[in-house]
């Protein structure tokens, strides 16, 4: 991202080339320089990297980086197994894309960005290069998030791809591949004496709807699901800093490894820092606490002086948070509002019941949740992970169930966004959940070797974790995979993923569905390459641009009619029926160099052909929807059912 920024400045043009070859001798020559000045320095890792490791314990050095490669691939394994049944088995074909608000925005970027070479933050727009800046109808660009977007540029950069197949593939890396991979380097630090509990924390992983699958359904909220996926390895090099056995080399690999992660989730998206902070809130406010029991003080004093620091602790993370929520360079985001959709009683089952949202419940993995955080509270020393979560879905009954200012404050930093601080939620959730069943399959292993005292211990211990994993997995996971056509989705996990089936599927009524895509690539081969066709957004045209690459006019589907829309929009959008007699509205044409018009639903109503929901009855766009094929001023060139691309002809 560093790099895409200093070649917007330079004007040197963005590629995978030019992005990746640097890159790679930095890499190289950070390898070599480390292999020369790094002999005999020893960076803990894994089980080794924790606050609560013991660094005085003898450990088998090759077998804990054994236990941790093993436990690594297991996580990944599990990732790839269940993103591929649960998404990539979803897709209609390697190009499928949920033709959702947002992903206009996603899919138009990354288009930009590989047309125009520019991929800095500050240049994401769907009128990148030259040609379209010129006669972009909502002129200005300000900061935008676009990790996921450069990564998706990259791809299609490499591989000569369309952005949606690129979209799908750096979706699919991320949740099956980068966020197992950042859990288990999460789970291996909290957890640095519990092997079991990590290795369950790999059936967890992916097992709460509200993240990451509700992340690919609404919005779809792509830069947001990549910097939670990025999350795990901030809150890891963190807790790193604290290590007892780390040393200086450590802490600064740590140091170093927290502050490059921060910057990546900055550049996806900035609420993610803000997750970090919750979930590390009550680590550092207990790090704190054990930091004040090292006081030369008396031992009667002690207790106070640790509550003491603790609540000192909380207090300066309490005001850092409100003079964040009050500085202005972050007032468009902690003033967004949403409204309340439940009460607090509602919200509160909500949470309880894992359903975030959705419709359902994921009663299973709610148990599991409560098992453990009764577990946390026995083992106090994971009690700040019961702490984070329960923080964290206090904030989503707020924010699902209030308004005004206490909301602001509270989940401003995430847009008031529900689904939002849900996911933040369900990421805290993983380790509990993880606890708990951890402990569901000690519970059994012990039942078992009870009641069957000559089975050797190994395969009663064998048996009880395929037991408990098969019926985790046949509870949470199956009734998602399975998708019965017909029937009430009983899970919110079957919710999510019935949805996901629907958007991808191309059975389904969509805004742009596969005839008019058919019928925009055609207008595409017999018109010039760079003509531009005046359009309605809303019916599916500004796919058109995102997906295929056509050059319509309207991209954008909002913030029409208001003081920063250009006067030829305006005229266009109300009057471009009436060119043939309007001198205005011919002068208005003339200027965007529009020589044609495409409308993929002429005279269909939004129940016989759907639409954006931005569309509005077509309130913004009069001057397009009463243009018909007797209409002054317009030649059929192309026309199918209710489609039509016109030229046009008044002069």
């Amino acid at each position: 991202m560093l790099l895409c920024l200093l070649y917007a400045k330079l004007g040197i043009f963005s590629s995978w080339a030019t992005l990746v070859v640097p890159l790679l001798i930095l890499g190289a020559a950070a390898l070599a320089a480390g292999s020369v000045f790094g002999r005999g320095v020893q960076v803990s890792c894994g089980a080794r990297f924790s606050p609560d490791a013991d660094p005085r314990a003898v450990e088998d050095r090759e077998r804990g980086r054994a236990t941790d490669w093993t436990l690594l691939g297991w996580y990944v394994l599990a990732g790839v197994v269940l993103s591929a049944a649960c998404f990539a088995l979803f897709l209609d074909g390697p190009e499928s894309f949920p033709q959702e608000y947002d992903n206009v925005h996603h899919l138009g970027v990354t288009l930009g960005f590989v047309q125009s070479g520019n991929w800095s933050p500050f240049a994401a727009t769907l009128y990148a290069s030259a040609a379209d800046s010129a006669i972009n109808p909502l002129p200005g660009v300000g900061f935008y998030p676009t990790v996921w977007n450069c990564l998706c540029a990259l791809v299609v950069s490499a591989l000569g791809v369309s952005t949606a197949l690129a979209a799908n593939v750096v979706n699919f890396v991320f949740v099956a591949v980068v966020f197992p991979s950042g859990m288990f380097l999460l789970m291996r630090t909290v957890f640095p004496k519990k092997t079991g509990i990590v290795a369950w924390g790999a059936l967890c992983t992916l097992a709460f709807s509200a993240f990451p699958w509700m992340f690919l359904l609404f919005g779809p909220l792509y830069p947001n699901m990549v910097a939670f996926c990025l999350l795990p390895l901030a809150l890891f090099s963190f807790m790193g800093l604290f290590s007892k056995g780390a040393g200086v080399a450590g802490r600064a690999a740590a140091a170093l490894l927290f502050f490059l992660s921060m910057l990546c989730c900055a550049f996806a998206q900035p609420n993610a820092v803000f997750t970090a902070a919750v979930f590390l809130a009550p680590f550092c406010a207990r790090q704190a606490y054990r930091a004040a029991g090292r006081f030369a003080v008396s031992p009667e004093r002690r207790p106070l002086v640790q509550a003491a620091c603790c609540l000192g602790a909380c207090a300066a993370m309490a005001a850092v948070w409100y003079a964040l929520y009050k500085a202005p360079f972050l007032q468009g985001v902690v003033s967004h509002s949403w409204p309340a959709l439940f009460s607090r009683s509602e919200a509160a089952f909500d949470v309880l019941t894992l359903g975030f949202r959705a419709a359902g419940a994921q009663v299973a993995l709610a148990v599991l949740v409560v098992a453990g955080v009764l577990y946390a509270l026995v083992k106090r020393e994971f009690l700040w992970v019961a702490a984070a979560y329960a923080i964290m879905a206090l904030l989503y009954v707020f924010s699902v169930s209030s308004d005004g200012p206490l909301q602001h404050l509270l989940t401003g930093f995430w847009y008031t966004d529900s689904y939002r601080v849900a996911a933040s939620a369900a990421l805290f959730a993983i380790p509990l959940a993880s606890m708990g069943l951890w402990a569901a399959f000690q519970g059994l292993r012990r039942l078992a070797a009870r009641a069957l005292p000559k089975v050797p211990p190994r395969k009663v211990g064998i048996g009880a974790a395929c037991a408990v994993a098969t019926a985790f997995v046949l509870a949470n996971y199956y009734p998602g995979i399975a998708l019965p056509v017909d029937g009430i989705k009983a899970t919110a996990f079957e919710w999510t993923m019935s949805y996901m089936n629907r958007q991808n599927d191309a059975k389904e009524p969509h805004v742009y569905d596969a005839d008019e895509r058919a019928f925009v690539q055609e207008a595409m081969r017999i018109l010039p390459e760079d003509a531009l066709m005046i359009n309605v957004p809303d019916d599916g045209t500004a796919f058109a641009y995102a997906a295929d690459g056509a050059r319509v006019y309207y991209r954008y589907l909002r913030t029409y009619g208001g003081s920063d829309e250009t006067a030829e929009s305006k005229l266009i959008r109300n009057g471009l029926y009436d060119i043939s007699s309007n001198r205005d509205v011919r002068d208005a044409v003339e200027r965007i160099g529009a020589e044609y018009l495409i409308v993929l639903d002429q005279g269909k109503s939004e129940q016989e052909s759907p639409r954006l929901f931005t569309y509005e009855n077509g309130r913004n766009w009069k001057g397009i929807d009463s243009v018909r094929d007797d209409t002054p001023g317009f030649e059929v060139v192309l026309s199918r059912d209710d489609m039509r691309l016109y030229r046009i002809t008044a002069s």
